[in-house]
């Protein structure tokens, strides 16, 4: 077998025994219950976490409740859990891996650990010399919940986007809210973005031209404030301010597509799907979306200048500009 082909984990112990051993070591059901919680939240928040640092965290929060001896007993039981997490060390990991100790250990979210080990190493190359969001104990234990997350001025935003624009209900609109962070934190999925981009689309909850422009931009802005781990629980834009990027900010458009958009040669609506669901940075994904909005601005502008009052257009007519939208609602606004 290769080196990165997986060796059986450890093997499985009921509720009934697990309790049974830490008892026998010193550990109360309190405690227990407690460290669980603690290492599916670590899982949660991090994807992956050496058992030395979850001390240390645990440690910082819990002095001295917790002693080191009575976490290592733990952790020695805990690798027989059925939880969202396993301990695992090289020996378990792969066939030919070195026999670890406890403290060589991972605690690794299960999502991670497919029959090949790619995502589980795309993190561990994704996590290279970033730090740890460490949040206060209450906030952190509450990461056990795999659906939990810190509620900020975007996922606010957002709720009320559903209700205000699309009319839906407070607790759909919370629900909806709920469903794409999962999409974007999904630890099994490449492009999170995207996932939450098609979710959405499956379920038709937008219609509007205009609706979709808005949903995409609050949707950038959710997903570049949204705690990953990925990121080992920090934002990207978090990521962004302590490890600044030198690469390019911004793609100019040339004027032949802003050209092609005017004359509707090209659909500025596919073109910034396209522009989406690419690789490129989010920065300048929302960049390119910014110059698009401005062009088309700008058209408008000038339309209505070249025509002055000489054309008459009934108020709830198609606007002769060409948007699609009747002509109160656009180069009609302020006449």
């Amino acid at each position: 077998m290769s080196s990165n082909t997986p060796t059986p984990f450890p093997e499985e112990y009921s509720r009934t025994e697990l309790n049974r051993l830490y008892r026998e070591n010193g550990i109360d059901n309190k405690t227990s219950v407690k460290l669980r919680r603690y290492l599916n939240a670590m899982s949660n928040l991090y994807g992956i976490i050496t058992v030395p640092k979850a001390y240390e965290i645990i440690r910082s929060q819990n002095n001295p409740e917790i002693t080191e001896e009575l976490y290592y007993n733990f952790i020695d039981i805990a690798r027989h859990e059925i939880e969202e997490f396993f301990i695992l060390g090289e020996d378990e990991l792969y066939i030919d891996g070195k026999i670890t100790t406890l403290k060589e250990k991972e605690i690794i979210n299960v999502a991670l650990l497919d029959s090949e080990l790619e995502a589980y190493h795309n993190y561990l190359r994704a996590h290279s010399n970033k730090p740890y969001y460490i949040p206060n104990k209450t906030t952190l234990l509450k990461y056990s919940n795999y659906e939990f997350y810190e509620p900020n001025a975007q996922t606010e935003a957002l709720k009320e986007f559903f209700v205000a624009k699309l009319k839906c209900s407070v607790v759909e609109a919370y629900g909806f809210v709920e469903e794409i962070i999962v999409c974007l934190t999904d630890m099994e999925i490449s492009k999170p973005f995207d996932n939450a981009l098609e979710w959405v689309e499956r379920r038709k909850l937008i219609k509007k031209t205009d609706h979709w422009e808005t949903f995409v931009e609050l949707l950038t802005s959710l997903h570049n404030n949204c705690r990953t781990a990925y990121n080992r629980g920090h934002t990207p834009t978090e990521m962004r301010d302590m490890m600044p990027d030198k690469s390019v900010k911004s793609i100019e458009l040339g004027p032949n597509i802003l050209k092609n958009f005017d004359n509707k040669t090209m659909n500025p609506i596919e073109f910034g799907m396209g522009i989406l669901q690419s690789d490129l940075p989010d920065e300048i994904k929302m960049d390119i979306l910014r110059q698009m909005r401005e062009n088309s601005s700008k058209s408008h502008e000038h339309y209505k200048s070249e025509q002055g009052i000489s054309v008459k257009v009934g108020r709830n007519e198609p606007c002769p500009c060409g948007s699609g939208k009747k002509y109160k609602k656009c180069c009609g606004q302020n006449t």
